[in-house]
């Protein structure tokens, strides 16, 4: 397994995890765990009184009907809402994949909320920041707003039992929908296309037939699967004939495939690898430079702020990021101490958006404390640094912009944003190490 290769691509932005049912795992009596969806079919079918245990949620979902007539749906419904209730479900690896801040678009092929709630839980993401979209054939109005997080749930939600799918039937639609010129026009269908495009793809515990997850993969990445340009990866079970699948995946060049025959697990322990490669390398990249940034932003502006954190993290730069918006009250004395006596550099974020707010907490005290710091220490002779930076298309000498940051030269977070690393580089002493 190639992990440099890996990290590089993941933390570029250029991998797109597709995340499958065995990552959804119910706590047994035992201590055990087992997969969601291995549970709703022992569960259904022991309520049904059906035989066969052998049958998975999908194959037992379409053959239903020769059993009962009425609907099972509501049953996988009270199922999942019985095991929440009493929280009996292991998280740990959607935990540490929500961890993964590079992941800024997921696809989950499970119709629960667990990967929903880990993201929000582990991310602290407002309501508006993330962007579920319960995928259906029925065409649904795209929703236009910003958003940090996207998942995707390809197969829908347990929420709308009407549009969902777990039978394979259903599920061969959704996949097939995806390529269907009938959906060309479905704004789910170009949103998923538009974001997924060129990208490389991480299959972790999709616990699909082999066809059909040939299929599945075929569709997402929307190339033969035998170009070599791409590093896809697959971590999956296989219940039979595992290594059919491994010998077709192995001839399409990917990079990496883990088949276990019955094993749950492997998918499991490839996220807690993943997610300590990746910790590795964030923690290879920082502490750089000496000092700290102080980002300094209005709640509108608040990806733009999250793209500079980002990239600062990058290059070794500790940031001060007031993520969670604190504003006054009780952390006021912790912002303004921040601002006053701890960073080293302060870059306020300058947009339409802050100018134009009558009330704003960024503009009124932080850049104003900014600019009382920088008086006192230039009669100190010490170093405090103001860079600022433009977000939008507000021009740099905008009579709305305090006389004291117009002063200083202004970045273009977009069109300048190596000049303004480069400037905030310029202004830290890096660390030195033997």
């Amino acid at each position: 397994m190639n992990w440099e290769n890996l990290m590089d691509s993941l933390t570029s932005g250029e991998i797109v995890p597709v995340i499958g049912n065995d990552l959804s795992l119910v706590k047994e009596n035992n201590g055990d765990f087992i997969p969601l969806y291995e549970y709703f079919a022992r569960e259904t079918a022991q309520y049904y009184k059906i035989s066969d245990n052998n049958l998975s949620i999908h194959e037992l979902t379409l053959c239903h009907q020769k059993y009962k007539t009425d609907n099972i749906s509501p049953k996988v419904k009270a199922i999942y809402n019985k095991l929440k209730s009493e929280k009996n479900f292991f998280t740990d690896p959607l935990t540490k994949l929500a961890k993964i801040t590079d992941f800024k678009y997921y696809i989950s092929t499970s119709i629960d909320d667990l990967l929903v709630d880990a993201i929000r839980n582990e991310r602290h993401i407002a309501e508006g920041e993330l962007n579920v979209i319960d995928y259906s054939l029925i065409k649904k109005a795209k929703k236009h707003a910003k958003h940090n997080v996207t998942i995707f749930r390809l197969m829908g939600s347990l929420n709308d039992l009407a549009n969902y799918a777990i039978d394979e039937e259903k599920m061969l639609e959704h996949i097939y929908s995806i390529s269907s010129r009938e959906y060309h026009d479905h704004p789910q269908v170009k949103e998923l296309i538009d974001r997924i495009k060129d990208k490389i793809f991480l299959f972790i515990g999709c616990d699909f037939p082999d066809w059909f997850m040939r299929f599945l993969m075929r569709i997402l990445t929307n190339r033969r699967l035998n170009n070599m340009g791409f590093k896809d990866y697959v971590i999956n079970k296989s219940s039979k004939h595992p290594e059919k699948l491994m010998n077709f995946l192995t001839h399409c060049g990917k990079d990496f495939v883990v088949i276990n025959n019955g094993d749950n697990h492997n998918a499991i322990a490839f996220v807690d690898q993943l997610y300590q490669q990746w910790i590795d390398v964030k923690m290879s990249k920082r502490a750089q430079f000496e000092g700290t940034v102080f980002i300094s932003y209005f709640h509108e502006n608040q990806q733009d702020a999250e793209y500079l954190k980002e990239k600062l993290d990058a290059e070794g730069i500790r940031v001060w990021f007031d993520k969670s918006d604190l504003g006054a009250g009780k952390h006021k004395d912790i912002i303004e101490k921040a601002i006053m006596k701890e960073c080293n550099i302060f870059v306020p974020l300058i947009s339409n958006e802050i100018l134009d707010n009558p009330d704003c907490y960024a503009r009124d005290v932080e850049w104003k404390a900014a600019e009382q710091r920088s008086n006192v220490d230039r009669h100190r002779g010490e170093q405090f640094t103001v860079i600022p930076c433009i977000t939008d298309n507000t021009d740099s000498k905008d009579n709305r912009i305090t006389s004291f940051l117009k002063a200083l030269t202004v970045y273009k977070l977009k069109t300048a944003e190596e000049r303004l690393i480069n400037e905030i580089k310029k202004n830290l002493k890096p660390i030195i190490t033997e």
